[in-house]
């Protein structure tokens, strides 16, 4: 609060950094400030992260290591892991206030390499996505001619979803992917198969394991208003 009281007519936002730190805590931190600076100061500003893992902070080697942690296939699930909740997240709850999100040393596993790739068809304009707040959540937009649904399970136990996916005004569902992470050779990599979507709507059941996301892409058919 000092800092903005002292910076605010030339500060456009704040960089940070956080690591193991629950998402959902990061996102608030930017809620607080961008309200404090609007009810203080009547100025918007941004958040910039900068640097980030689900592992230890090479700069708090005091610090609690997050789990898992061990082999280095243990370490890339916990990193994609942390990757994708931390991503998403922000997209859920502060897409308007979150610029940037960026990965502290992503070579050093295979996890985070992943995740990005994974992630990357989710692009454009954000869609409305509803649904129970039962720890499994989604996040879609739509670039151009594709829609692309991203459905994550913040659960400790296998989960298995139902989805409903519509078309946008003035477009129909053409072909479709699903993608995913695979364990290959103690890495993890994007894996893609097709799926069965044309028309209007599709439904379907999405299979979850604890703390990684499926991906769908749909080519759309048509102009969306």
């Amino acid at each position: 609060r000092p800092t903005l009281d002292a910076l605010h007519p030339w500060i456009d936002g704040y960089g940070e950094h956080h690591y193991g730190v629950d998402p959902r805590r990061v996102a608030a931190s930017y809620e607080i400030a961008d309200a404090y600076m609007r009810h203080r100061w009547n100025k918007r500003i941004g958040f910039w992260n900068t640097e980030a893992g689900g592992m230890q902070d090479p700069e708090r080697p005091d610090a609690l290591r997050a789990l898992p942690e061990g082999r280095t296939l243990e370490e890339s699930r916990g990193a994609a892991a942390y990757f994708l909740r931390d991503v998403l997240t922000m997209l859920r709850h502060v897409p308007d206030k979150a610029r940037m999100r960026c990965a502290h040393e992503p070579q050093v596993n295979s996890g985070v390499p992943a995740a990005f790739r994974l992630l990357k068809p989710l692009r454009g304009r954000l869609s409305e996505v509803q649904g129970p707040d039962n720890g499994v959540w989604a996040v879609a937009a739509r670039s151009e001619r594709r829609l692309t649904v991203v459905c994550y399970n913040g659960m400790a136990e296998a989960r298995s979803e139902s989805l409903a996916v519509a078309a946008p005004a003035g477009t129909k569902l053409a072909d479709a992917t699903l993608r995913r992470l695979v364990e290959r050779n103690d890495e993890l990599e994007v894996a893609e198969e097709p799926l069965s979507a044309r028309g209007a709507r599709w439904t379907g059941m999405v299979d979850l394991a604890p703390g990684t996301a499926s991906v769908l892409v749909f080519e759309l058919e048509g102009e969306a208003r």
